[in-house]
């Protein structure tokens, strides 16, 4: 993360015609910021967002009505290691989207500091930047799917992520949750009391799909907001053979 301190910028999205200007922190500022002592609880929601759905808004915001969240951050990936071998749509893209997508609610902000790192992206790097910037006194919540939660301890620094952050594992219609607790007695000691569950039924709703529904030239209306899908067909995005979609963002 730069060295530099940041402030607030204001993010100009045009979509087609028409342009919105969305007040967004580019990256989370440096130590030498300090939010207010009423955030006492923040969650931090990772993802590709390739592109951002009504299922990851709606995760975030059962999130942070059941664990009592001040905020909910999303973060999108800037080189997910887990997605080396696959193309991923480019990141001003992705971030433009998650800003349009969240415009409307007051609780929910987009940073830029995995995108704005060099090199792959891994959860313990965007942690412990959130923990400089908030201190010890603020509480984290990773939130992510529980399927993810099933490849934990594959994840870098693992146990000094548990010791960080509590993770909110958000589970799919049908999971079973006895994958789950296959995993868990392999979790570090200390670190199994961190990890909760929350059942989102409208995670039915897929990044996979909306990309091949676009694709095919099928409507992708209702799952996703609509400056979101407006944003795709005016981006030209996921369409076969688009020029400038897909990098290594």
């Amino acid at each position: 993360m730069p060295g530099t301190s940041l402030k607030d910028e204001s993010i100009s999205m045009a979509v087609c015609d028409r342009e919105a200007a969305q007040p967004v922190p580019a990256e989370i500022p440096t130590s030498d910021f300090r939010p207010p002592a009423a955030v006492s609880r923040v969650g931090i929601m990772g993802g590709t967002f390739d592109p951002i759905h009504f299922g990851h808004l709606v995760t975030a915001e059962a999130a942070r009505w059941e664990f009592a969240l001040a905020k909910v951050v999303f973060v999108p990936s800037g080189r997910p290691p887990h997605k080396k071998d696959y193309p991923v749509t480019d990141a001003e893209h992705r971030y433009q989207m998650a800003v349009a997508a969240t415009a409307s609610n007051p609780a929910f902000e987009v940073s830029k500091v995995e995108i704005d790192r060099e090199g792959y992206s891994y959860t313990i790097d965007t942690v412990l930047a959130f923990r400089r910037f908030y201190g010890p006194e603020v509480q984290l919540f990773f939130i992510t799917g529980a399927d993810a939660i099933l490849e934990i301890l594959t994840w870098k620094d693992v146990g000094r992520l548990l010791n960080e952050c509590h993770f909110i594992a958000a589970t799919r219609p049908g999971f079973q949750l006895n994958r789950l607790q296959e995993t868990h007695p392999m979790l570090p000691v200390e670190g199994r009391h961190r990890i909760h569950l929350i059942e989102v039924p409208a995670l039915a709703i897929s990044s996979t799909d909306i990309r091949w529904r676009v694709q095919h030239k099928k409507p992708i209306k209702y799952l996703l907001p609509e400056a979101v899908e407006d944003y795709i067909h005016c981006q030209g995005l996921y369409r076969p053979h688009s020029r400038g979609v897909y990098g290594k963002g």
